[in-house]
């Protein structure tokens, strides 16, 4: 996702409201990733090789929520145009 090409278009930036339910969408994605698998990683009869392939999976789903939160993060920052 690359926010502040998004908000910064052409034709102005995106209406606020608009914005806001594009964060929203690119946030849940991965956040729902993190906690399905950390949910299955609870089972106990996982075994290892599975167990590191759900782990490798939070912590991709993880960089791209912390991509995503330091985009918002950057864009709240910008000056009004």
């Amino acid at each position: 996702m690359d926010v502040h090409n998004r908000s910064v278009s052409k034709t102005g930036p995106i209406r606020t409201e608009s914005w806001i339910a594009q964060i929203s969408r690119e946030l849940r994605a991965p956040l729902t990733s993190v906690l399905g698998y950390a949910e299955l990683l609870s089972d106990p009869s996982l075994d290892d090789a599975t167990r590191g392939d759900f782990g490798e999976h939070v912590r991709v789903s993880g960089a791209k929520l912390r991509r995503c939160l330091e985009e918002f993060v950057e864009i709240s920052v910008l000056p009004s145009p």
